[in-house]
């Protein structure tokens, strides 16, 4: 691991580290970082920059670098580890954070000038230890307006709801801001699951009772590449994220609730997504043709998912699983052996 300069170094520490993990986007990196030197402060908070390289093999060394000539008065730290995944990368940054606040800006995000002064803002009005904000696809218009919510959530939008109802639901670490306190309190990110792994974070942060508050003006734009919005991406992310959930309402609501999930899938199944799919093939509907299979999809990675997390002795599905990318890689350990790993633990900064 490379080290980083000590924070003990910076002439005043921070309030707030602003943490962004990347690997192998040296081209949307340097964006979101430029964005990201260019935060307003209005004189209320100091913040640093810290880069947890998880293992890029591109120039994101070069990136940092030239961004670092730019920074002017923000620190900006670099770290590189071997590839492990994002959530251990994301424990690494919650380890080296020198600010009392963490924000959490994704490496193909571009945050708006006045992001970070949102989130600091309603932090101090609400004293929520919790502050998420909005995040908004930044695509050609020709393709928003094929998109219907289904996918826009998919592609990682925030929905009305999310910053309207604040829930852990509704937050995602592409823009978000923590006491660092209360990530160590919760004990970081699960470095088991591939997807999903801060959902899992926001199900230990709502059931540990904690106040969220949701910022609204506090906005970042998600640069997605053309290869993202095609319908066999969202396919993989839409099983996954099914399979994921099955595991999630497992281990943190147990049985019954998940038995409530997957009936409820099927009803929407039922009543919605399967008379919409054939509307759609009689009426040529591509945006609500999409909307039909990604509820399918979904579905398709939820009850599949509930059989291998439920009874994975009978219903192992190892290429299923292994083919939605549930799980980072771990030396020596199958997916079964995942499975009990996430199951049981209590992750640990």
């Amino acid at each position: 691991m490379t080290a980083p300069m000590s924070a003990r170094n910076l002439p005043v520490a921070p309030d707030i580290t602003v943490l962004v993990v990347t690997f192998n986007r040296a081209g949307s990196l340097a964006r979101a970082l430029l964005s990201l030197l260019k935060q307003e402060t209005r004189g209320a908070f100091r913040y640093e920059i810290l880069v947890v390289d998880d293992g890029s093999t591109d120039e994101t060394p070069e990136v940092v670098a030239a961004a670092a000539r730019q920074a002017g008065p923000v620190p900006l730290r670099y770290v590189r580890q071997e590839n492990r995944g994002i959530s251990a990368a994301r424990n690494v940054g919650l380890r080296l954070a020198s600010g009392e606040w963490v924000a959490f800006c994704d490496d193909d995000e571009v945050a708006a000038s006045t992001w970070l002064w949102e989130l600091w803002r309603m932090a101090q009005e609400t004293g929520a230890p919790c502050v998420g904000g909005r995040v908004v696809l930044a695509l050609p218009p020709e393709v928003l307006s094929a998109l219907g919510p289904r996918a826009r959530r998919v592609l990682g939008e925030s929905q009305s709801r999310d910053w309207q109802l604040p829930s852990p639901d509704g937050l995602t670490t592409g823009n978000v801001m923590f006491r660092r306190s209360l990530c160590e309190s919760l004990g970081g990110f699960s470095e088991v699951l591939r997807r999903d792994h801060d959902t899992d974070f926001f199900w230990r942060l709502g059931q540990a009772g904690f106040a969220l508050a949701v910022a609204p003006k506090a906005i970042t734009y998600h640069v997605l590449s053309c290869d993202r919005w095609q319908e066999g991406s969202m396919k993989r992310i839409n099983l996954m994220q099914g399979v994921a959930d099955a595991g999630l309402v497992l281990k943190y609501a147990g049985l019954p609730r998940l038995a409530l999930a997957l009936l409820r899938r099927l009803v929407v199944v039922l009543l919605w997504d399967l008379p919409g799919l054939l509307r759609t093939w009689m009426l040529g509907d591509r945006c609500r043709r999409l909307e039909s299979l990604l509820g399918l999809w979904y579905a398709q990675g939820l009850w599949r998912g509930a059989l291998f997390w439920m009874f994975p002795a009978i219903f192992p599905q190892s290429r299923f699983i292994q083919d939605s990318g549930l799980f980072f890689p771990q030396p020596g350990q199958d997916h079964l052996t995942l499975r009990r790993r996430f199951l049981r633990e209590t992750p640990h900064v």
